[in-house]
């Protein structure tokens, strides 16, 4: 099981698209925990994951396939070793996917179109991009815009300079493709994804720019902020608001 998230390895997981994509990530028990409660917890949330997939999208013989690949990590070492680490599973129709985040994550089960993939942000193997530097040193000249339907629109269009994410955040919510609408909801709904989840898939999939924002809620009240290209936005930033935009640090 790797602890490396290279930029084909989140390619590959973006590139889901398919009812039931089930994830669950499992953190292990630290230093002073107990395994058998991380193996306890581990089989708690699979089988919670079996009863969603079961109750919205199939039936009982197809979700115990879906979830056997982990089940059998059950059987094996790989929880008892997981320490201060995070397990992350990505299961499909194809199999399963895993990779080890080398710190304690949050618990996590999520069941849509997509695999649930910002969490791994942080520790993507990003290559020495000098273009995406010179793209952080002039954000000050784009005007930063935080409109989900303008920036779905953007992405869709190759027209974003620049995409951020505050890493650990939520939006659920719909979005339409056809259209660049989508609708946010202050918490999840029936038929809702995480549209921050979306968003990074599809900046992995078209090759957007994207870093990661500084977590503060006063610099960034907004889990993501996108700088549009001038083709998209001929609007610059006046001197006098250059040291607002320069404060979200990456």
């Amino acid at each position: 099981m790797s602890t490396e998230i290279s930029l084909s390895d989140i390619r590959r997981l973006a590139a889901v698209c398919e009812l039931p994509a089930i994830t669950v990530y499992l953190p292990g028990p630290g230093r002073l925990g107990n395994r058998s409660q991380t193996r306890s917890r581990f089989r708690e949330l699979l089988d919670q994951s079996e009863r969603t997939v079961r109750m919205w999208w199939t039936d009982a013989v197809r979700a115990k396939q879906l979830l056997a690949p982990a089940r059998e990590l059950l059987n094996g070492t790989t929880l008892d070793d997981l320490g201060s680490s995070t397990l992350a599973c990505f299961l499909t129709s194809r199999g399963m996917s895993q990779v080890r985040i080398p710190t304690l994550g949050h618990e996590l089960i999520y069941i849509g179109p997509h695999l649930h993939l910002t969490p791994l942000m942080p520790f993507i193997e990003m290559p020495n991009d000098a273009d995406l530097e010179s793209r952080m040193d002039r954000m000050h000249n784009f005007l930063p815009c935080t409109e989900m339907d303008r920036i779905f629109s953007a992405i869709h269009n190759d027209r974003v300079e620049l995409l951020g994410f505050v890493p650990d955040r939520e939006m659920w919510g719909t979005y339409g493709e056809n259209h660049d609408a989508s609708k946010v909801h202050p918490s999840r709904q029936d038929d809702d994804e995480c549209l921050i989840n979306l968003l990074f898939i599809l900046a992995i999939l078209r090759g957007t720019p994207w870093g990661i924002l500084s977590d503060q809620n006063a610099l960034n009240p907004l889990p993501v902020r996108v700088w549009l290209t001038p083709d998209a936005n001929k609007r610059i930033l006046h001197p006098h608001a250059r040291e607002t935009s320069t404060t979200a640090s990456f």
